[in-house]
Parts: C-alpha cells; sequence; structure tokens
C-alpha cells in the first residue's frame, strides 16, 4: 500500500525521526501518542484502503474469525479518524523502515531491523497490534 502513495502523500505520511524499532512493544504498555502523526486514510484511494485493510487483517485474522471481523468492522468505521504513517523506505525492507497505523483505538507497528545473529541489514521484522480499548480484556 505504501507503494502506492504518490509523492504528495509520500510527504503527509513520513514521521519525523527514525524508528529503529516498535515503541509499544511489551512492557511499554503506555507508549501509544495520544496525538497521531500522518496521512489521512479518509485521503488514501479506494486501492490503496483496501491494501490497508489487507494489511491490517493480517494481524486481526489472527483470532476467531467472528472477532476478527468485529475488529475489522470497528477499524473500517473509523478510518475517518485514522493516519497511516512512515519511516525509512516504503518498500519495508530496509534496516530502520517503519510503518504505523494509529486510530482512535487501533495500533499497528512495524519495524526492520538488521538481524544480530546474520548482520544482514532489514531482515528481521518486529511488529505489534494493539488495540487501546480491549488490550488486556480492556483493563487499562
Amino acid at each position: 500500500m505504501l507503494t502506492l502513495l504518490t509523492s504528495e502523500q509520500r510527504e503527509k505520511a513520513k514521521l519525523k525521526g527514525t524508528y529503529r524499532d516498535i515503541i509499544a512493544g511489551p512492557q511499554a504498555d503506555d507508549a501509544i501518542p495520544d496525538s497521531q502523526e500522518g496521512l489521512a486514510v479518509s485521503s488514501l484511494s479506494q486501492k490503496q484502503v483496501s491494501l490497508l485493510k489487507e494489511a491490517i487483517y493480517t494481524y486481526v485474522g489472527n483470532i476467531n474469525e467472528t472477532e476478527a471481523k468485529k475488529y475489522m468492522e470497528k477499524y473500517a468505521n473509523a478510518f475517518d479518524s485514522t493516519v497511516i504513517g512512515f519511516s525509512g523506505t516504503t518498500a519495508l525492507n530496509a534496516e530502520d523502515d517503519y510503518v504505523r497505523v494509529h486510530g482512535p483505538s487501533l495500533w499497528i507497528e512495524f519495524s526492520m531491523q538488521s538481524n544480530k545473529s546474520t548482520n544482514k541489514p532489514g531482515n528481521h521484522p518486529h511488529s505489534v497490534w494493539r488495540d487501546t480499548q480491549t488490550d488486556y480484556g480492556g483493563q487499562k
């Protein structure tokens, strides 16, 4: 989906700074920023939105189908208040390539890192899907 962004969309989606890892991973429950940064999903084409939904389903599809459908509907209904952002390249295959999707409750991060055991750049992905309303059974 990122590779289909126009130059104007890429400019708006480009995050400030470099992200070497996900920020809201294990033991970082309160790390999700309150403010959003990036490109409004509402400004994407239908094709781009379709690819974004596929990307989100990569995470949500790991739970049972009934719950996955509920989450997908919830997130799609909030696309007017959701942004996407990236740093590094849009190919997401190089070290320090990073992408996030940030909605009212949706938080997805994907970060490419070097593999410390092989010393090959950009071949070790870290990723997380969080829901700020239902993480840990909604007990925040």
